[in-house]
């Protein structure tokens, strides 16, 4: 399994313009299995994006 287990999206970070949709779509293109969503001192953004991931069917871990 290949993970990358820290990615920041524009959803509760600032030092990132990745949205949900691209995080999903680029991260199966370079053919990882999963992404660990670590937003800056917030859970919001990864809670979001993990939502968004099950939907296409992709695995996200949620972190802070």
């Amino acid at each position: 399994m290949l993970v990358d287990l820290h990615i920041h999206t524009n959803i509760s970070s600032r030092c990132s313009s990745v949205m949900p949709d691209e995080l999903v779509e680029r991260s199966k293109e370079l053919g990882l299995d999963a992404v660990c969503v670590t937003e800056h001192s917030t859970y919001r953004g990864a809670q979001v994006n993990y939502q968004y991931a099950k939907e296409h069917y992709f695995l996200v871990f949620r972190g802070m």
